[in-house]
């Protein structure tokens, strides 16, 4: 055999010997990109973190992987001898995308939700409620008492603005959003209202209109609601009460208002006739006004605002949002029992489907921050309610009209039998849900009983 015939077998194999080496680093490769986009891909999904920061976050990482997967089919010598250079350039890029992350979490605001409701807490804290009352206890350290105690998350996104303004030329720049307006306030709330200081004159009508600014983009036809918890219902910066009057009445078709004030007649700003002429005029106006002249008073007040009111408006919204999604359920039901086109269907299962997610993110959105037995328990229950919609009556009501409209003039005994049992499984996942309905409810019933029963 010729020496170029001998050669043949010896490059044959060579090349064989060197496939498993090839196979290997691209098997590295490989992987390695994989988990290049896995962890952009987790990066990117993380909740509660501002997508600028996600972006920035797995871009730093990507760096990070992609300068390994260049160094990943080098020898071992070869990374000993730039193990120091390929460290800062490996690890600065991931350290930066841990940091951006944490930066993110630390900075993240819970976007707000236009289309659901709003309660803004205004606390006058000006030097008029360093007032004491009979007892000794201040007139602010009283409303810093009963907010910590009777502050509650509910389906309401709830903030807090405090004003007192030190000079009041400029009376606007008194007034302080102290919690943005959100779900699971609370604490933050209640932490907030703990740091305040009496001081300065009482701006109560630069207070309201910022408070009003801030629920204006709200949707037509959301509730919304303001607090005011003030030493004086009179403003001391000269601001015209009658001018925020007339602003509550033009907002007030659609702004819930009630007025808390402190002992304003005894030791408020103004005489005993000036107090009580603002409350007639406040109340004029459909402003729920409560004089509360003790602590006592103060606190049964602040109770029935914060807290009672607060879980049945919860209560209310969830009603309400169910009743939405019942609307629109029966809609889609009776157009498949009527056998209206499946172009008819599929726009009213659309409407239902959004309907559905507008509940359910409101729902999802106070779960975790609610402490209360009752909008847990119906949360819980409304969720659940949800995700029968969702994944049974939906793809039943679509099989059945599907199935109806499908019959020919002429229909099969076995198609007739196909739509009649397509129309009973509809009606059976009907059934399922109004008894899940029905245990919701009594869940929450006995969850209400309970609640009235600690009160």
């Amino acid at each position: 055999m010729s020496d170029d015939d001998q050669s043949i077998p010896e490059n044959a194999s060579e090349r064989a010997s060197a496939l498993p080496d090839v196979v290997r680093e691209n098997l590295k490769r490989g992987i390695a990109a994989l988990v290049a986009f896995i962890v952009a891909a987790v990066v990117t999904s993380l909740p509660s973190i501002g997508l600028g920061f996600k972006i920035t976050a797995a871009a730093l990482a990507l760096v990070s992987l992609i300068a390994a997967l260049i160094w990943l089919g080098d020898s071992w010598e070869q990374w000993r001898a730039h193990v120091g250079q390929r460290s800062v350039v490996l690890g600065a890029p991931a350290a930066l995308a841990v940091g951006s992350l944490a930066l993110g979490a630390l900075l993240w605001v819970e976007p707000l939700s236009l289309d659901s409701p709003a309660h803004m807490i205004v606390v006058d804290s000006s030097a008029s409620m360093a007032e004491a009352f009979d007892g000794g206890e201040s007139k602010l350290s009283a409303v810093q008492e009963s907010i910590g105690r009777h502050t509650a998350d509910t389906s309401f996104q709830t903030g807090l603005t405090a004003y007192a303004a030190d000079d009041c030329d400029d009376s606007a720049a008194g007034v302080e959003e102290m919690v943005p307006l959100g779900y699971g306030t609370g604490d933050a709330i209640t932490s907030a209202v703990s740091g305040l200081s009496a001081h300065g004159a009482a701006n109560l009508v630069s207070a309201g209109d910022q408070a009003l600014d801030a629920l204006e983009p709200f949707a037509d036809g959301v509730r919304k609601k303001i607090t005011f918890v003030v030493g004086s219902l009179l403003d001391e910066c000269g601001g015209s009460i009658e001018s925020l009057i007339t602003k509550l009445e033009r907002e007030g078709i659609s702004t819930e208002i009630d007025a808390v004030g402190i002992n304003v007649v005894a030791v408020g700003v103004g005489d005993g006739e000036q107090q009580q002429e603002a409350a007639e005029k406040l109340a004029g106006i459909s402003v729920n006004v409560t004089l509360a002249d003790d602590p006592e008073e103060l606190e049964a007040a602040i109770e029935e605002i914060l807290y009672i009111q607060a879980i049945q408006d919860g209560l209310d919204h969830m009603d309400e949002q169910v009743r939405a999604v019942h609307e629109s359920g029966n809609a889609v039901l009776d157009a498949v029992w009527d056998g209206e086109p499946i172009e008819t269907v599929e726009t009213l299962i659309g409407d239902l489907q959004r309907t559905v997610r507008v509940g359910r993110a409101s729902f999802e959105a106070m779960s975790g921050s609610d402490e209360d037995a009752i909008l847990a328990t119906a949360e819980e229950g409304f969720l659940r309610l949800m995700g029968m919609i969702e994944g049974d009556i939906i793809p039943a009501a679509q099989r059945a009209s599907e199935t109806n409209l499908s019959l020919g003039e002429e229909p099969s005994d076995a198609d007739v039998t196909r739509r009649d049992d397509a129309f009973d499984a509809l009606g059976e996942k009907v059934d399922e849900y109004n008894l899940a309905f029905g245990e919701v409810s009594e869940e929450i019933s006995i969850a209400i009983e309970g609640w009235a029963a600690q009160l």
